[in-house]
């Protein structure tokens, strides 16, 4: 029986070995010195186990000396490492007391090594008795060495034990539990050790465990349960705490969490178990329905845990699981007494400000941000008191709350603007809101919106870019406080051009219809409705009889018309108010093929609004009557726009203008208004004209020959002298003219010490240099000299031959190699705004762009295609970003490939694409068919054949009477694409066939 015991006790001492083994190879692996000292332990106990029950089992009294020594040292390097992780993991590591009784400690053990070494030989300190401790016991006799070893033993235990009580002691009661019942269990562990000690008491104790044990219980206290546990503690005391409400509701809407903070915050609800989530909304005054709205969202309410109301806000999430069911609900209610303006009770800005910056997870997009602003409040406040202004402001304030949607977030922004914050809305939501608050309310006011959407989800900018557009509406509003400067721009304008303010109102109103058309935001609106009252403010500084010359303007005259652009940017730049549009003013006389001025801008480089204002002056100036000219018929100038659209104008907006047109045309006049005019060049301009001017390889020079005396006076000049710096015969004499006044002073010394230098070795001087003319300009002249003695002269002088080198073919060459260098480079900016960054097709407005001009010439059919890869989101999720844009390159590559040159392929955005194949008008439905079906073919082959085979469908849409617009053709070719992803994916569908389905 006592050897089943015995063999059963062997192998759980066995097991435990291993385990401790285990535990100090994992704290190893977390490579700290606290970690470390814990591993050492373990060591030194699975060490002290193995040789106590290897000297106890003995019977050689060496061998029982050898195994004796080995635990003893054993245990002594174990409580010393034990004795410094506790020390880490009490934070007591930096105490000086502490460090220096460890250095003792292991001085002492170094000591007792070498003690028991010896003692191996010759027994100072345990003598052992012959024939081992399996037949006599373990000692026979112990000195005073043993009774320190043990004294020093209990030390450590002491130590260790008073260590962590006082770490207990000192620490917050929330945290200080792992270190009582760390103490209480290495008690009991120690206790048992001490009670049962081995040597002295008995030939066999299995108290010597305690050891590993301990090691085994702090690892596991230490490493996988006071950490959560601490954790779970500090996560529960912060959610007690915390100055939010949190109240949290299941799947099936009953309450299940709630902290403290919301039982004083509803005090008048009773929070428990048996509230259910509807019950709470209605008792909490949230009057939208939370169902229907999105998983994340904030809105504001008001409670009455009294008598007193108080407004909140809350932060509400729906929470879901990976298969996109609801886990439950969860409110988090922040108190905005504090935050809330008194008297519109919308949320201060300042306060809004600081929680839109810190939160921005709050806000679910699209968000429409709408501003208002009540017409000159401050006047009203100056004649009818402030009484008068605090009242209109809180009507207003109560008609918007009434107007938009519940669920809308409210601000009071700076001064009089009040700020909606809705989710979902669209501008004509907006508008119908807008016309329900100003039917209610009698008071002017203007507004501006801007949306906010995942791609860009800033809703501070997108108040601030409302702002914006409600500033440049304030300036043009009749009813509001122009500025001084627009007024006075205005006056002047109307000085320039008669007809102005009809000019100006016809091209609002083409412009916005146009705006419209085309998706412009209201900024962008607002910003287009300013240009077109000042796109030609820089006319006020070209002379009256260049604006109103009836004739072609002269070379001459045509440059300081052009000048106009350039004069109003540095006008609108000048001003807070009209900088917005400043490079826009600069850009409006820019054509599409590059030709405008002032930079030669093209495409899609030149601002939108410019292109648009472009084509709508242009318009309007063939249909109306100009100083120089009739107007002509409506149908001319369409045609008009048509032939330069591609050269001069943008396509799409021509092609989005055309219907609208007759709309817009003047009506008849009695004098036979309406001729067909035939116009050239640059239709927005004033008798504009293309003009190359060619360089000659032969030409002659303007030269002039002119002397100076020794003190470098000039003494003879020829008629030519005037021509080139301005200065005549008459100025020569009279001025005294020198050569320290006709060349630059910072360039004087260098030509004297040139000019000395030649003539003392050669007698002549060549050279290049700059000359200061009469009217302050600059011009660089070459120049041969040479100095003549003569008797009749008493003194030697210098003659000099200039001429203008820029006028020379040399010049002009180089000139014309810098401006095709720089025209080059311009060109590889610009096509920079036309081709998507990551496959170089190009990209959504260019291709546009470019459909839109294919589609307004005849004899053309088109041909669209979409392309759209399938399950691209789980292609990204499982083999990482990287890859998905490897893989759109791969298929934009081979869409490429798959076209014709004259094809025109792009990326749409994300993972769509698409193409427009152009066929003459003999080729058939059926063969366009066969050829998409091809391209669709070779496209999906090379996709099937890669590391990662995915598969693509694509929709088709062939232009006729009805599909004859980039838009309709783009919807057209969208809806085919539907169709296929709805039959299973990786098929082609064309639109015919898709609005039969």
């Amino acid at each position: 029986m006592n050897f089943v015991i015995s063999t059963v006790s062997l192998c759980l001492i066995c097991v435990l070995v291993v385990l401790t083994v285990a535990v100090a190879v994992a704290c190893f692996k977390r490579k700290n010195a606290m970690a470390r000292s814990l591993g050492v332990s373990g060591i030194a106990c699975c060490v002290a186990v193995v040789s106590y029950f290897f000297a106890m089992r003995s019977s050689s009294e060496i061998c029982l000396s050898i195994g004796t020594t080995f635990y003893l040292i054993s245990v002594d390097v174990a409580l010393v490492c034990f004795l410094s992780f506790v020390l880490l993991f009490s934070k007591f590591s930096d105490d000086p007391w502490k460090v220096g009784f460890v250095r003792v400690a292991i001085f002492y053990v170094c000591f007792e090594t070498m003690v028991y070494f010896v003692n191996i030989f010759y027994p100072i300190a345990i003598d052992f008795p012959v024939g081992g401790a399996a037949a006599h016991g373990p000692f026979d006799r112990v000195t005073v060495l043993y009774w320190a070893h043990v004294v020093f033993r209990y030390a450590l235990i002491v130590a260790i034990l008073v260590v962590l009580f006082r770490q207990s002691l000192r620490i917050p009661k929330q945290f200080g539990r792992q270190y009582i019942v760390a103490t209480s269990v290495l008690a009991v562990i120690l206790a048992v050790n001490i009670y049962g000690d081995g040597f002295g008491n008995g030939l066999f104790d299995y108290s010597i465990v305690a050891y590993c044990i301990m090691v085994l219980f702090m690892f596991w206290y230490a490493y996988k349960y006071s950490v959560p546990e601490m954790l779970n503690a500090f996560k529960t005391n912060i959610f007690d705490n915390i100055e939010q409400a949190i109240v949290l509701f299941d799947y099936s809407g009953r309450m299940v969490l709630r902290n403290e903070r919301a039982l004083q915050m509803f005090s008048n609800i009773k929070l428990d178990e048996n509230l259910d989530q509807a019950a709470f909304v209605k008792a909490c005054n949230i009057t939208f329905d939370l169902e229907t709205g999105t998983d994340v969202f904030s809105f504001q309410c008001n409670v009455k845990p009294e008598s007193v109301t108080i407004p909140l806000r809350c932060n509400f999430r729906r929470m879901r699981d990976r298969f996109d069911k609801v886990l439950g609900t969860l409110f988090v209610f922040s108190d905005a007494v504090l935050e809330t303006d008194n008297l519109t009770s919308f949320q201060d800005w300042e306060s809004f400000k600081l929680f839109a910056t810190n939160n921005k997870h709050a806000f679910t997009y699209p968000m429409m941000a709408v501003v208002c602003d009540i017409n000159n409040l401050s006047v009203i406040n100056s004649v009818r008191g402030h009484n008068a202004g605090d009242r209109i402001m809180r009507d207003f304030a109560k008609s918007m709350k009434e107007n938009f949607p519940q669920g809308t977030y409210f601000v009071r922004g700076l001064e009089a603007e009040l700020i909606a914050l809705s989710y979902g809305m669209n501008p004509l939501q907006v508008s119908d809101c807008i016309d329900n608050i100003r039917a209610n309310f009698d008071v002017k006011f203007l507004y501006a919106i801007e949306e906010a959407t995942e791609w860009t989800p800033d809703i501070m900018a997108a108040i601030e870019s409302a702002r914006h557009g409600l500033r440049q509406k304030k300036l043009l509003d009749k009813d509001t406080m122009h500025s001084e400067m627009l007024a006075s721009l205005v006056k002047s304008l109307q000085k320039c051009d008669s007809d102005m303010e009809a000019r100006v109102r016809r091209t609002q109103k083409m412009c916005e219809s146009l705006g419209r058309r085309i998706g412009l935001t209201d900024r962008q609106q607002s910003d287009l409705s300013l240009l077109c009252l000042l796109y030609d403010v820089g006319k006020i500084a070209i002379p009256m009889e260049i604006l109103n010359k009836p004739g072609k303007l002269t070379d001459r005259e045509w440059k300081v018309m052009q000048g106009h652009v350039e004069k109003g940017f540095q006008i609108a730049k000048s001003s807070k108010d009209l900088a917005g549009v400043a490079d826009l003013i600069r850009h409006h006389h820019e054509r599409w093929d590059g030709k405008g001025y002032p930079d030669g801008l093209s495409r899609e480089s030149i601002p939108l609004l410019s292109r648009v204002i472009c084509v709508v002056d242009s318009f309007d100036a063939m249909v109306n009557d100009r100083p120089y000219r009739k107007g002509m018929s409506a149908d001319s100038a369409m045609t008009e726009l048509m032939r330069c659209a591609g050269s001069q104008f943008d396509p799409f907006l021509v092609s989005e203008f055309l219907p609208i047109c007759q709309m817009f045309v003047p009506a008849k006049r009695e004098d036979g208004a309406g001729h067909d005019v035939p116009l050239s060049g640059d239709l927005a301009s004033q008798g504009g004209r293309d003009r190359e001017v060619k360089i000659g390889h032969v030409h002659g020079l303007c030269y002039s020959r002119y002397a100076v005396d020794s003190e470098l006076k000039i003494v003879e000049v020829d008629d030519n002298f005037e021509k080139l710096t301005g200065y005549s015969r008459e100025d020569v004499a009279q001025q005294k003219l020198s050569l320290n006044e006709l060349i630059p002073q910072e360039d004087i010394t260098e030509f004297l010490c040139l000019a000395t230098g030649s003539i003392a070795n050669r007698q002549e001087v060549c050279c290049e240099h700059r000359i200061t003319c009469k009217d302050g300009g600059m011009i660089y002249v070459f120049c041969y000299g040479w100095t003549i003695y003569g008797a009749d002269l008493n003194a030697k002088r210098t003659e000099l031959v200039i001429t203008n080198s820029s006028d020379s073919y040399a010049m002009k060459a180089f000139a014309r190699e810098e401006k095709e260098k720089s025209g080059a480079q311009l060109r590889r900016w610009e096509e920079s705004f036309r081709r998507d960054s990551l496959t170089d097709l190009l990209n959504h407005a260019a291709f546009r762009n470019d459909v839109e001009q294919k589609l307004l010439e005849k004899g053309v059919r088109t041909m669209f295609l979409m392309l759209d890869l399938d399950k691209f989101k789980e292609y990204n999720d499982s083999f990482g970003h990287h890859a998905g844009d490897e893989l759109l390159v791969s298929v934009a590559n081979a869409l490429r490939h798959a076209l014709r040159g004259t094809d025109l392929p792009c990326r749409m955005g994300g993972d769509e694409f698409a193409a427009a194949l152009f066929f003459e008008k003999g080729h058939d439905t059926v063969f366009m068919t066969m050829r998409a079906q091809q391209i669709f073919d070779r496209i999906l082959s090379a996709m099937m054949s890669g590391e990662h085979p995915v598969s693509l469908s694509m929709g088709v849409a062939i232009a006729d009477d009805e599909l004859c617009s980039f838009n309709k053709l783009y919807e057209a070719a969208d809806k085919a694409l539907y169709v296929s992803k709805e039959n299973g994916r990786g098929k082609m569908s064309v639109y015919s066939d898709s609005a039969h389905a």
